[in-house]
């Protein structure tokens, strides 16, 4: 009897161990099937939201500590944009299905061929965050090493988080440089900072046309733009969308300690004219501003910047036009209005 009492001390943990680690596996491969099931469910919501996903190439694996979902090949379009990863491997803990990793591969491709843009990442990856009902809670997005054959950008992050007023968000970019060895040299980006909130929250369907949710009625509402770049710095607040040709449209109050450097610099890059850059120092003396320092409004309406009632220089247009909903009159928060 002492004999078979010390057996089944030996047995009984084993056999339990042997059960839990069956039932683990079995619990895992659950997990895996449900993550590879979902493939299909993602391409059907891209497809709602008018985005053309294809997964590419699937494989799940990252047994026994967490489940991994590897896209080789994989592609997404949407009106005027393709985005052309080398792979993408997407992980998950088996405990906690509402927090996904995303890890984009080192080499992407961008824009629609022939004119498509070979893009290269030291680091690309993101953290998604999702409630029971799998609302998009959290975001964070982070970018290293990015270069394409005109620029490189140091380094890039986008944080945003859902709130009653819509999503928080939180974005910075460091180390701009322009690598074309046939253009003027310019100063490189140090840095640039955005915080605000977009309202209403974006859905996917906001990637795929970011001017229709624009037109909706979507704004972001700009608590804070510090950005240096050479002699432009500055520091300012206000609010942006977009118009019916994917232009920036908005009002801001901008403060900066540089104001003289700055309007050399736009004259200097042949971005404004000397004509307007000495209007726009006129006006801000006018204003009272006499030193370097200054506060001033700034707008942005139909592609041209105005810079204390002076119509400075002209910016293309931040999303592809094609991408771009029909135009229709509406009011800018700020009083602005734009007419397609």
């Amino acid at each position: 009897m002492p004999a078979l009492l010390k057996k089944l001390r030996v047995l009984l943990p084993a056999a339990g161990l042997l059960v839990a680690a069956g039932g683990y596996t079995w619990w895992w491969h659950a997990v895996a099937d449900a993550v590879r099931s979902h493939v299909p469910l993602m391409v059907a919501a891209g497809a709602e939201a008018g985005i053309a996903l294809d997964p590419g190439t699937t494989e799940v694996g990252g047994f026994p500590y967490r489940v991994e979902l590897a896209l080789r090949s994989a592609t997404a379009a949407g009106p005027g944009w393709h985005w052309a990863p080398e792979q993408v491997r997407i992980f998950v803990q088996p405990w906690n299905l509402r927090h996904l990793v995303v890890l984009a591969g080192s080499a992407h491709q961008w824009g629609r061929a022939p004119g498509a843009t070979a893009l290269a990442a030291n680091v690309l990856r993101a953290s998604l965050v999702h409630d029971r009902d799998g609302v998009l809670q959290r975001i964070s997005i982070e970018a290293t090493g990015l270069s394409a054959p005109h620029w490189s950008l140091g380094r890039i992050e986008l944080h945003a988080r859902r709130t009653p007023d819509g999503f928080e968000t939180a974005s910075r970019l460091e180390d701009g440089r322009g690598t074309d060895r046939g253009a003027p040299a310019r100063p490189h980006i140090q840095h640039a900072l955005l915080e605000g909130t977009l309202a209403p929250a974006p859905g996917l369907a906001a990637l795929a046309d970011p001017a229709r949710w624009a037109h909706a009625g979507g704004v972001l509402e700009v608590s804070r733009l510090a950005f240096a770049w050479g002699p432009l710095q500055g520091d300012a607040q206000g609010t942006a969308t977009l118009d019916a040709d994917g232009r920036l449209l908005g009002a801001f109050t901008l403060r900066t300690g540089n104001f003289p450097g700055a309007i050399r610099f736009l004259e200097d890059q042949g971005w404004t004219s000397p004509a307007a850059a000495r209007a726009a120092e006129a006006a801000v003396v006018e204003a009272g501003h006499a030193t370097a320092e200054a506060t001033f409004a700034v707008t942005v309406q139909d592609g041209e910047v105005t810079v204390a009632g002076v119509p400075l220089l002209r910016v293309p247009p931040l999303v592809p036009v094609s991408a771009a909903s029909p135009a229709r009159r509406r009011s800018h928060p700020d009083g602005l209005h734009e007419s397609g």
